[in-house]
């Protein structure tokens, strides 16, 4: 699903400027359009090794439970971070392929 978004996030982000008509400076805008996608990146990549993604992904094992002993709020900014990260790799792989292709 992340790869999906990834591959449709530039007609994503013009339907969100359209329906959140935010202006911003443009030294606030490059700024965010930059930092944003390396933070999560990072923090996605982090969140990866600590959920073990890689194992579930190609079922290396099947046993996994719900911890209730760790926030709920945590486990889900850890898998939204893990989308925003592939959502990040997948736009910019396109956007290299777009420009190579030019």
């Amino acid at each position: 699903m992340a790869i999906h978004l990834g591959m449709h996030w530039a007609r994503l982000k013009a339907i969100i400027r359209r329906v959140l008509p935010i202006s911003f400076n443009q030294k606030i805008q490059s700024v965010v359009q930059w930092l944003l996608p390396i933070l999560i990146v990072f923090y996605g990549v982090k969140a990866s090794f600590d959920r073990d993604v890689l194992s579930k992904l190609f079922m290396i094992y099947s046993f996994d439970f719900w911890d209730f002993d760790k926030s709920t709020v945590g486990f889900f900014i850890n898998y939204v971070a893990i989308m925003g990260f592939y959502i990040v790799i997948t736009h910019n792989i396109l956007k290299v392929f777009q420009t190579e292709k030019r």
